[in-house]
């Protein structure tokens, strides 16, 4: 297995092996990226019946370093996670907020949101790095995958849809 990287930025990298699944996702919006950048980095991006989060500063915006302590609900479950910021860039044509998994996720690996302002709006990108992180999910493997792809879909149109 040989090893990749990416640069988060210049003082943090995280590397990858072969056994890490690559995806990245995009979705359009006419809506506005001054909005849309203030949701992102308050990592307002689930909907609220899917996830609800906890991000551990004063003000609830994310900054380097910061844990994000998510609480997903499926059914009847609800699983609590936390992820650490590793990356958050702001600027007047991109928003960028990344994370990395934090020991006992079910997943390992890393995930990036980015806005990046368009001509009528902005398009929002989520790319992920990851892996089965426990035991229960390398058994779930598949069912993990799915619902995985199902919230992510389902975050990205419902994040896209709001004005």
């Amino acid at each position: 297995m040989s090893p990749h990287s990416i640069d988060v930025d210049s003082s943090h990298s995280v590397e990858f092996d072969s056994t890490f699944r690559h995806r990245l996702i995009r979705h359009a919006s006419t809506g506005s990226f001054l909005d849309a950048s203030q949701r992102l980095i308050r990592y307002d991006v689930f909907p609220s019946s899917t996830m609800t989060i906890d991000i551990e500063t004063a003000d609830g915006v994310a900054v380097v370093d910061s844990i994000i302590i998510q609480h997903f609900h499926i059914g009847p479950l609800t699983i609590k996670t936390s992820v650490k910021v590793i990356s958050v860039e702001q600027s007047i044509e991109r928003t960028n907020l990344t994370y990395e998994t934090m020991p006992g996720h079910p997943e390992r690996g890393v995930a990036s949101f980015t806005l990046i302002r368009t001509d009528t709006g902005y398009e929002f990108e989520v790319e992920t790095w990851s892996k089965p992180g426990r035991w229960y999910t390398w058994l779930g493997k598949p069912v993990m995958r799915y619902l995985q792809q199902r919230l992510t879909q389902q975050a990205l149109t419902e994040f896209c849809s709001k004005p």
